[in-house]
């Protein structure tokens, strides 16, 4: 069975009403203009267009680097109860959200997550993890690990 050109037209739609809310949180989230990306977010829902992986991901990355520690953890949480399962950015921003403020306890709680769902870290989350220890005066920790692929 065929399906309709018109459930077609309607899925292409909405995949690219995605990015185009995508497009625009990463933009309004790169700016710093967090209070907009989230007013992006929470019309991107009122119109019906769900979040997807890569939705949370745009601004978890962000909320982190901003401080908005508390907000990126309820995100991180939202994205688990929509049903996304988190991926290797979604680990590594959160990671490195934790990390970057000194929530080492966090943030090893997340590696431990990571590890058990399957992902193996890159490059980005060691080099976040070594310059939140060092940047926390705790090059002990650092020369304690083994670092491997």
């Amino acid at each position: 069975m065929q399906v309709p050109s018109v459930c077609v037209s309607y899925c292409q739609f909405l995949n690219l009403l995605q990015v185009t809310y995508n497009t625009m949180l990463d933009a309004y989230s790169k700016g710093g203009h967090f209070v907009k990306a989230r007013q992006v977010l929470d019309n991107m829902k009122q119109a019906g267009c769900a979040p997807n992986l890569w939705t949370y991901n745009i601004l978890l990355d962000s909320l982190g680097k901003a401080g908005c520690i508390d907000e990126a953890a309820q995100l991180y949480d939202d994205l688990k109860s929509a049903g996304h399962s988190p991926n290797l950015v979604s680990f590594s921003a959160m990671i490195n959200t934790f990390g970057r403020w000194g929530l080492f306890a966090e943030a090893q709680e997340l590696w431990q997550e990571m590890q058990a769902a399957g992902c193996v870290p890159d490059a980005t989350v060691f080099c976040g993890l070594i310059n939140s220890y060092s940047h926390h005066g705790m090059h002990q920790v650092i020369s304690q690990h083994q670092i491997s692929t």
